[in-house]
Formats: structure tokens, C-alpha cells, sequence
């Protein structure tokens, strides 16, 4: 066996497990299946249905009446409906390969882009092929595949880095150009992807980067252009970022307090261990506290400290640096560094301080090839370790084996132990895993040659199985995550609906319930990233007679709402109200409606209003009436509505404080109710300003007098000192 794996290269190695832990990823693409555990099922395939729907019927892709009884789908940003990539797959593949394509591109293009920036570290392919794997396959980023745009955000970071270095240290025009182009087109397309909070968490490692490579003169003067290329990519990403901040204020997350945001801080005193063995936390939170990341980058921490004259370098050091900040906020209510970030306009809204584990986990990346770099350079050298300081790689498996025996299932993990989803087994799989890695480390250092390859083939078997055992997982109902959804047309059964609903009707079954909207349902709640702020009380019966709801889903039992209100109808009992999500339930709101901003008098018999047209973010209404009176929508109202009767604009009123309302005159009038939000056009059109500036850029990158920048540092590997 050794023999055989002597013959196996770690270059080999790297790449079957390349293989293995991309493979996964495209199942759902052979078979037409979904990824659906968690927020994919719960949150990201229905809206992203929605989103083909749209695309295909030629309806506006900002609104959606399918969620919360109406939605700025479009501003709540998660689905990136205006990137490039995103509009091709989803106007042009099926649901099921457009989704597997998504997922699958962004590891991909964060394998690349990671290998491509640890080139910069003048390993050898191997070592910068393994360090690629560690980061595109880690606790980070494979357990975060259920929130799918927050990998993708991440999948641009190492390509940030590598153009702001090569515009920094561009030796002619034309690469500059490439650089300055690189830039803005990776900022804009990472910002169309919907996820600010990202976006800030990869603006520390770039601000860094910038001040290390920056330090000449002549590299200083290029600072300008940088500024502008990113920019020019924040402007490209306006049509994505101003509607975000929209939704962003009108939503839940406005104005939350510090103790909400500072929830999901990682603990030291409790979290600590997950370093060690992820499977002893929470199951639902595994996602969010994913410390972990192979034993192989825990070990190579104890490697590092045995080793240290022979493996320091700037490199190291500045990866070191970078995993202490990325720790420090992650570390939130008990670090004291993140509350201060809170404290910066603008900011003051980024939650799960946890997710700054991602530096952690990027600055694992050089560290690992590095050490690979080191252990073939050992074996090459035919040199070797002492005992004594081998010995401390047992403090690894020692740990891990304190930590096992000290778990006790908390209440959730006894319910995931009873369901199947975590047993003793996988608990105690990470105490092999720790002695079988430290043991090839070991043996590497005695200079054992076949060690290397089986070490990183280990390594990616660790990754892999702690991560697609969570995206592979069984649901406390026994139902497999890539069950959920069979094909296209087969979506959840749960809950079972009752006899005598129909298709089209809206229903109330609370916050995860999203999967309905692709059986042809419309819900009145909903589970969206951004909730939007309710003026009303939503579970209360004459709120839901109000949003038209006809069914009502609580304590695992249907119920028929008695009266529910039709899509549009007109009334003359109006009167104003202060606080309308306490009055609404003392009124009749069958005959009589409520409104927060002073409207002239109403007269006449209620008249009739008949649909004509029902679309996302589009409505038409023929109303008769013997006077002037309120019409009033089963749509939420949010700014952004406008109405015409006739052609002629009117005033859209927010009816019951939460409903897209508008009064009419006598007669018989056609009023017309479209959505068209102020930010998208704003957005719009610094999206054609940031797509200029950034031409304008490039083109004086290649036409302006050119000043040779000073050659980069030699990037090469630690010396090799004797130990």
C-alpha cells in the first residue's frame, strides 16, 4: 500500500479530491433534483421560481403578489435577479439547472480564483492547488451552500485580490487596463448578488491587501485609479444595492437593537470546541458557527509553532494576522472589537458577527499550503523531525478526544438522535479523524513519502463529509434534502393541503410556508430574508379577512377563513386613524375602512370594482360608482405604487395603514395600479453611470502616460532553514 501511494503524487491527490468534492455538487444537474435543505427549500428555490415565472410571462421581476401579500422581491436582493448570470440561467435553463448551475459556479469560480491569488505565494502546484481546496470546500462555504448568494459573494473575493494586485504592479498599459477592468466588473458583479454584509466582510482583507502592496511611491500614485475602478463597480451594482437599501428600511432589520445584532456571536467558552468537532453544536446553527475546518488546518496551527524558523514568512505572519482579526469579530458581544463597528453609520444594521469566521477561514488557505509546501520539502530533503517535537501534534487528537467525551446532547440534538440526522458515530468519527491525521503528519515528518498523498486525500475526505453531511441531511420528518423536490413540477407535500381548496387561493401558514407559492398559492406571510415591517396584526382573523386570505394553517390544523375580502372592492365609510393595527379589529371591515392621511369626503353607495388585470406589479380595475369613493386592494401597500384613472395620475392611499388603496371618482373609470419604485430607476441609472466610468477608466489606463511600477516582491516560499 505504501508503495502505491508513493506513486500517487500530492499533485494527483489535490486533483482526485477536487473531483470528489465537486462531484456533489452536480448531482442535482444530472438528476434534476434540488438542493433543498433549509433556507434552499424554505426560502431560495420558491423565490427564484418566481423569478423564472416572471422572466418567461414577460411580468415585472420587482414585485411578487405570491409573498407577505405582496413583495419588493426584486429589492430583497438574495436572488441576484440583475446579474448577467443569473437572468441567462433562470431565462433560459429549467428551475432545477438553472439552481445547480448557480450553486455549483460560484465553488468553481472561488476554486480558481484561490488558486490563482496563492500563486502569489511562489509555491509549487501542488501546495496552491491544496490551499485552493481548503478554502473553496470549508466550514465557511459548504456549510453555507443552503444560503447560496453569500457563497457566491465569497467566490469574488480572491479574485478582488488578485486584480487590486495587478493593477498595483502592472509592468505595462494594457495589463492595466485588464486590472482596472478586473476590479470594477468583480466589485459590480458581487454587489448584484445581493448580499451587503459580505461585501463588508471581504473589505477588511482588501483594505489590508491595499496598504501591503502600496507601500512604494510609485505604487502609491496608482491608488486614484483603484478608487475609481471600485467605484465605477459600486455604481454597476446600484440597480442591486439602492432597491436593497429600500426594502432594508422598510423591513424588520431597521433600527434592530444591539442585542439582536450581537446574537450569534461564537462564544469562546462554548463554541471553542467546534474547532475540534463541529458535530456536538445545535444542529440548526451548524451553518452559522462553522469554526471547523479539517483537522489538517488544526494541526497545521501545531505544525507551524514546531516549525516556525523553517516555515516563517511574510505570507505566514500576514495569514496569521488576518485569522486573529477574522476570530476577534466573530467573536462579537464578547470580543468588544465588533460592537464597535455598530457604532458606524450606515452599519449599524450587520448581524451574525459568527460570519466573520469567513477571514478565519480564508487566512487557513496560505497557511495550509504552506505547511503542505513544508512537509513535501521534508520529504523531498530526506530529512527529519525529532520525536520530541512530533509529540506535540498528539496535543490535537488529545483535545478532540476531551471534547467527545465531555458532549452531552443538548435538546435539539437529542431530537436530531432520534430522528437519525446525528448519531454517537459522527460524533466520535472526528477523534479518528484527528489521530489519523495527526498520524500522516507524523509519518510526512519522518520523511515518509507516501504520507503526503494520503494526508490530502484524508483532508478532503474530512471536509467533504462534514460539510455534504449537513447539505445531504435528513429532516426531523425523515424526508431526505434532496427528496424535497423531485422534479420541477413535484414540490413539498408538507403541510397536507385540505379538501376544498383551490388553485390560486391565498393562505396564512406563518413564516415557512414559501414552497406554496410553486403549487400555485398566494401567501399572506412569508419567509424572506428582509420582512417587511407589519402595521397590522397579520394572525389576527380581520387582517386576514383584509389580505383575502381563505385558508388559515396553525397548530398542524386547517381552518376556513368565514369572509374573506375579494381582490379589489369600493367603499364610502371611511374615516382616519392614528393606530390602525389596534382599531382594525373593533371595525366591521367588510363596510368600513381605515386611513392614516386625511382624505375629502366620500359619498354615495359602495359601487363595483371588477379586475381586469392581475399581474406582478400590475393592476387594472373598473370601477362604477355613484360617487367619489375608495377602492382598496388585497395588495400591501409599499412606496413605489402609482395609480392612474383613466391615464390621469392619482394619489395611491396606504388603506388600513397596509393596503395599496386609491380614490376614485363617479362614474365608470379604469384605474390602473403599477409598481415602479423610485430606487430602481435611481439604481438604474447608476448602474449606466458606474458600466461609463468604468470604460472611461480603462480607456485612460491605456491612453495616459504610463509610469512602470516598481517589479513586486519575489514571492517565494519560506527558506528552507535546517530544523
Amino acid at each position: 500500500m505504501s508503495r502505491i501511494l508513493a506513486r500517487f503524487s500530492p499533485a494527483r491527490a489535490v486533483a482526485v479530491s477536487i473531483v470528489l468534492l465537486l462531484a456533489p455538487l452536480c448531482w442535482p444537474l444530472v438528476t434534476q433534483r434540488f438542493f433543498a435543505n433549509d433556507d434552499l427549500g424554505a426560502f431560495h428555490i420558491p423565490v427564484r421560481y418566481l423569478y423564472q415565472q416572471a422572466l418567461q410571462h414577460g411580468d415585472s421581476w420587482l414585485w411578487t403578489p405570491r409573498l407577505h401579500s405582496g413583495y419588493y422581491l426584486f429589492g430583497e436582493g438574495q436572488a441576484g435577479m440583475a446579474h448577467p448570470l443569473h437572468y441567462a440561467l433562470y431565462r433560459w435553463l429549467s428551475l432545477p439547472s438553472a439552481f445547480a448551475l448557480e450553486i455549483a459556479s460560484s465553488y468553481v469560480v472561488l476554486l480558481f480564483g484561490m488558486r490563482r491569488l496563492l500563486r502569489l505565494l511562489g509555491l509549487d502546484a501542488a501546495s496552491v492547488w491544496f490551499g485552493a481546496l481548503v478554502f473553496t470546500f470549508s466550514g465557511t462555504t459548504l456549510l453555507h451552500l443552503i444560503h447560496t448568494n453569500i457563497v457566491a459573494v465569497i467566490a469574488h473575493l480572491p479574485w478582488m485580490l488578485v486584480f487590486v494586485h495587478a493593477l498595483l504592479t502592472a509592468s505595462d498599459r494594457t495589463a492595466l487596463a485588464r486590472a482596472v477592468a478586473g476590479v470594477g466588473v468583480t466589485m459590480g458583479s458581487a454587489v448584484l448578488l445581493g448580499n451587503p454584509q459580505f461585501i463588508l466582510i471581504g473589505a477588511f482583507p482588501a483594505t489590508a491587501w491595499v496598504v501591503a502592496f502600496a507601500s512604494a511611491p510609485d505604487r502609491r500614485r496608482r491608488l486614484p485609479l483603484l478608487a475609481v475602478a471600485v467605484l465605477a463597480g459600486l455604481l454597476v451594482g446600484g440597480i442591486q444595492w439602492l432597491p436593497t437599501w429600500d426594502v432594508l428600511q422598510a423591513s424588520r432589520h431597521s433600527g434592530l437593537r444591539a442585542d439582536a445584532l450581537l446574537l450569534h456571536s461564537l462564544e469562546p467558552a462554548r463554541d471553542g470546541a467546534l474547532f475540534l468537532s463541529p458535530r456536538i453544536l445545535d444542529l440548526e446553527l451548524r451553518h452559522e458557527y462553522a469554526a471547523y475546518n479539517g483537522m489538517f488546518c488544526t494541526a497545521a496551527f501545531v505544525w507551524v509553532a514546531i516549525r516556525w524558523r523553517a516555515v516563517r514568512s511574510r505570507w505566514l505572519i500576514a495569514s496569521l494576522a488576518l485569522a486573529g482579526f477574522g476570530l476577534w469579530m466573530a467573536l462579537g458581544r464578547y470580543g468588544g472589537l465588533y460592537p464597535l463597528l455598530l457604532t458606524v453609520s450606515g452599519l449599524d444594521s450587520v448581524r451574525v458577527p459568527a460570519r466573520f469566521i469567513t477571514l478565519f477561514h480564508l487566512a487557513l488557505a496560505p497557511i495550509a499550503a504552506l505547511v503542505l509546501h513544508d512537509l513535501q520539502r521534508v520529504v523531498r530533503a530526506r530529512t527529519r523531525v525529532s520525536w520530541p517535537r512530533l509529540a506535540w501534534l498528539a496535543l490535537v487528537p488529545a483535545a478532540t478526544l476531551m471534547v467527545t467525551l465531555a458532549w452531552r446532547p443538548v435538546r435539539s440534538d437529542i431530537y436530531a438522535l432520534l430522528h437519525g440526522s446525528l448519531s454517537v458515530a459522527q460524533v466520535w468519527m472526528y477523534v479518528v479523524i484527528a489521530a489519523a491525521t495527526v498520524a500522516l503528519f507524523a509519518l510526512a515528518g519522518r520523511g515518509r513519502a507516501w504520507a503526503m498523498p494520503a494526508l490530502v486525500v484524508v483532508t478532503a475526505l474530512d471536509l467533504g463529509v462534514c460539510g455534504y453531511l449537513y447539505v445531504f441531511g435528513t429532516h426531523g420528518d425523515g424526508v431526505r434534502s434532496w427528496d424535497w423536490f423531485m422534479t420541477a413540477s413535484s414540490v413539498l407535500t408538507s403541510p397536507p393541503l385540505p379538501e376544498g381548496i383551490a388553485p390560486g387561493d391565498t393562505l396564512y401558514i406563518g413564516a415557512f410556508g414559501n414552497a406554496n407559492v410553486m403549487r400555485g398559492y398566494t401567501l399572506s406571510a412569508g419567509y424572506t430574508g428582509l420582512n417587511p415591517t407589519t402595521t397590522l396584526p397579520v394572525n389576527r382573523l380581520p387582517v386576514q379577512s383584509l389580505a383575502g386570505v381563505d385558508w388559515v394553517y396553525e397548530r398542524d390544523t386547517w381552518t376556513r377563513v368565514p369572509n374573506p375580502m375579494p381582490r379589489a372592492r369600493l367603499l364610502t365609510a371611511v374615516r382616519q386613524s392614528r393606530r390602525p393595527d389596534v382599531e382594525v379589529l373593533t371595525i366591521d371591515v367588510a363596510h368600513e375602512a381605515l386611513v392614516t392621511t386625511p382624505i375629502a369626503p366620500l359619498d354615495g353607495s359602495p359601487g363595483t370594482a371588477r379586475v381586469l388585470v392581475d399581474r406582478p406589479g400590475a393592476i387594472a380595475v373598473r370601477t362604477h360608482a355613484d360617487g367619489r369613493q375608495l377602492l382598496t386592494l388585497t395588495e400591501r401597500f409599499l412606496y413605489g405604487w402609482r395609480a392612474t384613472e383613466d391615464g390621469r395620475p392619482i394619489d395611491v392611499v396606504a388603506s388600513y395603514g397596509y393596503f395599496v388603496g386609491a380614490v376614485v371618482s363617479p362614474g365608470d373609470h379604469v384605474v390602473r395600479f403599477e409598481f415602479a419604485p423610485e430606487s430602481y430607476r435611481l439604481g438604474r441609472q447608476l448602474t449606466m453611470a458606474g458600466v461609463v466610468l468604468l470604460v472611461l477608466a480603462c480607456g485612460w489606463s491605456i491612453k495616459a502616460p504610463f509610469r512602470r511600477s516598481s517589479p513586486p516582491a519575489a514571492a517565494a516560499p519560506a527558506p528552507n532553514r535546517r530544523d
